[in-house]
């Protein structure tokens, strides 16, 4: 019996066949990928004739042929493809965890921190304010979270600093490098971080804490 044949009998042969494919190493592959087989799709995707879609942390992979690998979202069911099989895995992994795992944590740590110094905080007014900041000052929501995070733990002041909001919001923005951080703010900067003050229920804080800083 074949080897082909006894991997089938065992209810593997997918996974058989593509490891005697010819297919190059798991390490190897990423490198030789084309672009374009990266680039995300909607739509209807290819048959999977060779494997079905099936779940692998927190993706969808498919195949056509034992060499035709794809990725699929399960959230917003963008997929890529074809590629290596762990090409495919890896970079819907990516997907998954840049496009919607991080900012959904982002969004919550920001909500925690914000309710720690704003009673009245909640996910519905969180959201909204994010979207008048991120239209006001020409930012992603993920740096918005970022920056309500780090302004409200430093007002909160047990575990950071105005300087440390301040020089972390800069860096994200662009405006700020290492070795800037006690040079004054980027007006960018401090604009975001007066306005986020401000919504937390602390207009005033920010020209309070660099007044303070001043004085030293």
């Amino acid at each position: 019996m074949s080897s082909r044949v006894r991997a089938e009998a065992d209810d593997g042969g997918w996974e058989a066949e593509a490891m005697n494919s010819g297919e190059p190493p798991a390490g190897d592959d990423f490198p030789l990928v084309p672009d374009a087989a990266l680039a995300h799709q909607r739509g209807r995707a290819p048959a999977m004739r060779y494997h079905p879609w099936s779940a692998d942390q927190g993706v969808e992979l498919g195949a056509v042929t034992a060499a035709e690998w794809y990725w699929r979202c399960p959230v917003c069911r963008v997929w890529a493809g074809p590629c290596g099989r762990q090409a495919a895995k890896r970079t819907g992994m990516g997907h998954r965890h840049d496009a919607h795992d991080r900012p959904a944590a982002l969004r919550t740590e920001a909500c925690q921190a914000a309710r720690r110094v704003c009673g009245e905080m909640t996910a519905a007014r969180l959201d909204d304010m994010t979207t008048r900041l991120t239209a006001a000052h020409g930012l992603t929501a993920g740096i918005v979270h970022s920056a309500i995070c780090r302004t409200a733990t430093a007002i909160d002041g047990l575990r950071s600093s105005c300087d440390d909001a301040l020089f972390y919001t800069g860096k994200d923005i662009g405006t700020a490098r290492d070795g800037d951080y006690l040079r004054p703010p980027h007006p960018r900067v401090r604009a975001l971080v007066s306005a986020i003050a401000a919504e937390l229920g602390h207009p005033g804080w920010l020209d309070e804490s660099m007044a303070a800083r001043a004085r030293r």
